[in-house]
């Protein structure tokens, strides 16, 4: 006799449905308002409708300043150390070279040195301090008095040297590129320094660098215009005081103030530069344009991208030239005369708009005078970059560069321009996140009794029957075996209960009015026909042709959104669920496809969510396998049959919610949130687990 069990339990941790997760945890910007503007023709709404295209097409950069906020540092000249303690000291009349053999050697007593005219001065020179000073501050006054009488002080070498003024030009010079006063070196020897202008002319620099220091003078100064530098040439302190002349001239015209850059419609940009500098001198301003001079406001005029540069100080004078500027750039009042016009298209397919706004020119009650209808092969022409007729003028578009351009007179371009602003905006996108919830609960249950009876009857007649192993009698569960002789019986029990929880969530973004589709899974090879070959093989067997398709199972989903200004989104979504199964059926080499596929249109709020379909399904199936006639007596046939009951139940819930992403930035801050979730999934080991849990 044999006794045996078994259980088996397959759960899963809880899996939870939560609603607007996605659109709750990523703060996007706030939402416009539904865009209710008409294009009217009353002058108050063309006034209303201009004002922002005029501040879309003007641009204000700062002009930066090319000083230095942070000098380099001087270049640190070896001295030897000077006294920690007060020196107050007077220094009675006496000869120079005995004044400063008492100041240096006995008072600050530091070493020294002293030339050979120094050396042989008779000059009496006294000193009274008023008071007691630091060391350093001592020096520098002993300096200033020996200054006077043509003597210079300078730490060289760790001493300081003490010689005449004339022979420190004498001393061969030090040569320097630089252009920052704090760098010169305070030594006694000449420098020459190249300074290489930023701004201002090196010509112009050198005039104004020879009235602060004559020729003949202290300093000497000449010009390299090949590099555009000035060479100064003179003691360090002559040539400290002219950098810092240097620093305070030489920066930007117009730094420190604003560059205005401005598209003109209705005008060339040459001729305007020159029309807006004539207003502005009969007004009192003073207003250049070109290269020859740059008053407080100039102008320079790029004609190949038609756009004006205004560089302007004060504010004052900026405010008068944006209102000039507005003013300015309005239709030609001479009468309808053709003109070219160039539209560059920024957010979307320049043929559509052709398109489009032809056919509204072309078709509208109030349509331009003289305005024909457009055929289709017109339309058809446009999005090939053919010509399209709007009104008195023609629409041809340039597939190369996205640009429409208008040939018609200004009145007709600045209506169509109010139309083509309105069309020309990007076009939004939508980003779709499904939630597929699906659990699936199996009970089975199976019971029954096999026996086997061998060698009945009297020698050469023996007889066996019995039921052993043709029920399909589990071998799993709980086992119940009797043996005596020739007689043999087997009683199984078996129940088994699983509960498959399945939870995915494809995310997936297309633009409005186009089209997406993402599969997450696998292709299954289906055989679809198969036929015997006209060859024989070896053994005299055919071969079997087999013609097989691959079948996309997985979570497939495929949208077609479109959105509205006010915010809402119209979908066509269909959505697939499928997997393959195992075939019963061995005569049938190819899986079971389980499929579950929805198609639909609904209509969302921007953040909303709607339940697409769900699907609860019961299934229950009954078996009773046995002897026949003998299974169907009551109370005994349980003796003579196997009894199966299986019970399965399938929910299956699908829930979308749908986002609009407007901006740049409402697509950054949803790839930031998924990223660093995905980020802190892989980095939190618990999620990566493969055991399951001792609870459920």
């Amino acid at each position: 006799m044999a006794l045996a069990g078994c259980a088996n339990w397959n759960m899963q941790p809880e899996i939870a449905v939560r609603n607007n997760s996605l659109g709750d945890r990523v703060d996007r910007a706030d939402r416009p308002a539904g865009q209710g503007d008409s294009i009217g023709d009353a002058p108050g709404d063309n006034n209303q409708l201009l004002k922002q295209p005029f501040n879309e097409r003007l641009r204000a950069t700062a002009v930066p300043s090319i000083k230095s906020d942070a000098p380099q540092k001087a270049d640190e000249v070896e001295a030897p150390a000077l006294p920690e303690t007060a020196v107050d000291a007077s220094v009675p009349p006496l000869i120079l070279p005995a004044f400063i053999d008492v100041v240096f050697g006995e008072i600050l007593k530091v070493p020294y040195s002293t030339g050979p005219e120094v050396a042989a001065r008779k000059d009496v020179i006294q000193l009274r301090s008023s008071g007691a000073l630091s060391a350093p501050d001592f020096l520098h006054l002993v300096s200033v008095a020996l200054k006077d009488y043509g003597i210079r002080v300078s730490p060289q070498n760790g001493l300081y040297v003490v010689i005449a003024d004339a022979n420190a030009r004498q001393r061969r010079p030090q040569f320097l590129r630089s252009r920052s006063r704090q760098s010169t070196p305070a030594a006694l020897r000449p420098v020459v320094q190249f300074v290489q202008m930023q701004a201002i002319d090196s010509n112009n620099m050198r005039n104004l660098l020879l009235q602060a220091f004559p020729r003949g003078g202290a300093l000497e100064v000449t010009n390299d215009t090949t590099t555009g530098s000035v060479i100064l040439t003179g003691l360090p302190e002559d040539v400290d005081a002219a950098l810092e002349i240097i620093e305070t001239m030489d920066d930007l015209a117009f730094a420190n103030s604003e560059v205005m850059q401005f598209k003109p419609i209705f005008w060339q940009v040459e001729e305007m530069a020159e029309q807006l500098a004539k207003i502005l001198r009969a007004e009192g301003w003073q207003a250049s344009v070109g290269e020859r001079q740059f008053l407080p406001i100039h102008m320079v005029p790029v004609p190949f991208s038609n756009s004006l540069l205004v560089f302007v100080r004060e504010e004052e004078a900026r405010q008068r030239v944006l209102y000039w500027l507005n003013s300015l750039d309005q239709p030609s009042q001479k009468g309808d005369i053709d003109q070219i016009f160039v539209y560059d298209v920024q957010n979307t397919d320049a043929a559509s708009i052709a398109e489009t706004a032809n056919a509204v020119l072309s078709n509208r009650g109030g349509r331009l005078p003289g305005a024909e209808t457009t055929s289709a092969p017109n339309a058809a022409n446009a999005s090939n970059g053919g010509t399209q007729s709007a009104s008195q003028g023609e629409i041809v578009v340039d597939p190369l560069g996205n640009r429409l351009i208008f040939s018609g007179s200004a009145s007709d371009y600045q209506r169509l321009l109010q139309l083509l602003r309105r069309l020309d905006q990007p076009t939004p996108e939508v980003l779709i996140e499904v939630t597929v919830a699906e659990v699936t609960l199996t009970d089975e249950t199976q019971y029954g009794v096999e026996f086997f009876v061998d060698s009945v009857g009297g020698s050469g007649a023996d007889v066996s029957f019995g039921t052993d192993g043709g029920l399909g009698l589990s071998a799993s569960g709980f086992n119940l075996g009797f043996l005596s002789g020739d007689v043999s019986a087997a009683l199984n029990a078996f129940a088994q209960n699983q509960q498959v929880n399945v939870l995915s969530t494809p995310r997936l973004v297309a633009r409005s009015g186009g089209a997406a589709n993402i599969q997450v899974g696998t292709d299954v090879p289906v055989i679809t026909s198969q036929a015997a070959s006209d060859q024989q093989s070896g053994d005299g067997t055919r071969d079997v042709l087999q013609s097989v398709q691959f079948r996309s199972t997985g979570v497939l989903l495929n949208i077609e959104p479109i959105v509205y200004s006010t915010g809402r989104v119209d979908l066509t979504i269909t959505q697939e669920v499928s997997s393959a199964l195992p075939n019963p059926n061995a005569a049938i080499a190819s899986p079971i496809i389980s499929n579950r596929n929805l198609s639909t249109q609904l209509t969302l709020d921007d953040g909303g969510t709607a339940v697409l379909g769900g699907l609860i399904q019961d299934s229950i199936t009954r078996g009773d396998t046995g002897i026949p006639l003998l299974k169907d007596i009551p109370w005994i046939g349980s003796l003579f049959s196997v009894d199966s009951l299986s019970v399965e139940r399938t929910e299956l819930l699908v829930i979308i919610t749908a986002y609009i992403i407007r901006s740049s930035e409402d697509r950054a801050r949803f790839v930031d949130y998924l990223t660093d979730d995905i980020n802190q999934s892989l980095a939190d080991p618990l999620k990566l687990r493969t055991r399951l849990p001792k609870q459920p």
